[in-house]
């Protein structure tokens, strides 16, 4: 039985176009909305909704382990000798429930514009992160853990993290927000 060369050639390139645009097609919808660094997921859709939408929205003023700080292990045995709060491992200085909508959306805007931005080749290795944002809907959340001295964020979602780098873009904005909400700002070396 003879094969139709050009018939088969078509079919080839029918089906091989299908196969592109579904590959093309599902790579938009997926990466749409997300905040994508070096083709490394550090946000996807749902948790940007998560901070954007969240009941709860807290930024908070941590100190540095090399000014005091204490990691995770060791708060667990600090909590119970002292009334020091820690997030993520670091202890707290000061936290604010921020409600103004539109100093949320400044302070999301750039830290995700810092993390788009991030240059995995400019990280050092030190993580004394003097800020972080808290957000909550519901039962999920997404704790953002950035050290502008290193450049290095962490993002945890329902606690598990991700590791990835930050511009210093973000960082006078969210001092700005500790400023006006009077918190305390750390200073940063």
């Amino acid at each position: 039985m003879p094969v139709d060369k050009k018939r088969l050639i078509g079919q080839v390139i029918y089906y091989l176009l299908i196969v592109v645009g579904y590959m093309i097609l599902n790579r938009y919808f997926v990466r749409k909305g997300a905040v994508w660094q070096r083709g490394n997921l550090m946000l996807s859709v749902e948790d940007k909704k998560i901070l954007e939408e969240g009941e709860r929205f807290v930024l908070y003023a941590l100190l540095p382990m090399n000014q005091g700080g204490e990691m995770e292990r060791d708060a667990k045995r600090s909590r119970t000798k002292s009334r020091k709060t820690f997030f993520q491992g670091y202890e707290v200085v000061s936290a604010k429930e921020i409600k103004d909508k539109s100093t949320r959306e400044r302070m999301l805007e750039a830290v995700y514009s810092g993390i788009r931005g991030g240059d995995p080749s400019k990280q050092a290795s030190c993580f004394e992160p003097h800020h972080a944002l808290h957000a909550q809907l519901g039962n999920q959340s997404v704790d953002i853990v950035p050290c502008f001295d290193c450049r290095n964020v962490y993002v945890f979602v329902d606690g598990t993290r991700r590791d990835g780098a930050i511009t210093e873009a973000p960082l006078d904005v969210l001092d700005e927000a500790l400023l006006d909400a009077k918190m305390i700002v750390m200073p940063t070396p």
